[in-house]
């Protein structure tokens, strides 16, 4: 199996490179991930304000997914925590 350490990869023997795995299987897997990396950056202690912790595991939580990027990056920091923001505003 390619690099996709604890998760599946299509190997492509016409072009000799790894795929990411699509359709229903690999959007599952990616919610999946996704979600994991979510508990483990939840999980973590923050000081400070309740406004500061949450900003803290939001960043915990895109570091996270940036390690599995070729899986996970779909935008880049400043919009991620633009729109997580926006969506705990929401639920305010």
């Amino acid at each position: 199996m390619g690099g996709r350490h604890g998760r599946r990869s299509v190997d492509s023997v016409r072009h000799h490179r790894l795929q990411r795995p699509g359709g229903e299987q690999g959007a599952l897997e990616r919610n999946v991930m996704r979600h994991d990396l979510a508990l483990l950056a939840g999980s973590t202690a923050a000081a400070g304000t309740p406004a500061q912790q949450l900003d803290a595991r939001l960043q915990a939580w895109h570091a996270l997914t940036e390690r599995h990027a070729t899986q996970l990056h779909e935008i880049d920091l400043a919009d991620d925590l633009r729109e997580k923001r926006a969506a705990v505003d929401a639920l305010r």
